[in-house]
């Protein structure tokens, strides 16, 4: 009897000094929780280091962020929440059921994601000729 697999995406924010090295090794247990679940980890993206809104116990202002999808028996997210509340080195996680297939979902994040970029370039284009003008007129 084959068990239904549903899809998952997550946002992760892990410490700034955490190794490139550290983080391929958490990322692989990771992997490893899924595939116990008769899952499979479909992509994983990393956004770098960005700031954080409030800082955390240790008083980090800034964190790693990373945004993965996968799919996977039920139970798999309380196993993966389980293991990474273990990890100090994770400051935050946060896991959402997919309702679209995960290429869909992907897909549609991305143009998100590119859609708020192009935005941000426009308004700081904005601001410097803003800024080039109030200089000329001093």
């Amino acid at each position: 009897m084959k068990r239904e697999l549903a899809n998952y995406e997550s946002v992760l924010v892990m410490e700034p000094a955490l190794t490139e090295e550290n983080q391929k090794l958490f990322f692989q247990k990771i992997r490893e929780t899924v595939k116990e679940f008769e899952g499979e980890f479909y992509h994983i993206d990393t956004w770098g280091l960005r700031k954080l809104a409030n800082k955390n116990k240790k008083r980090w202002s800034q964190g790693l962020y990373f945004h993965f999808s996968f799919k996977g028996e039920k139970g798999v997210v309380e196993e993966l929440t389980r293991r990474i509340r273990m990890d100090e080195k994770v400051l935050y996680y946060h896991f959402e059921k997919l309702k679209k297939s995960p290429t869909e979902h992907l897909k549609d994040f991305r143009y998100i994601v590119e859609e708020t970029v192009r935005k941000e370039k426009e308004r700081m284009t904005r601001l410097q000729k803003r800024k080039g003008f109030l200089s000329k007129r001093a």
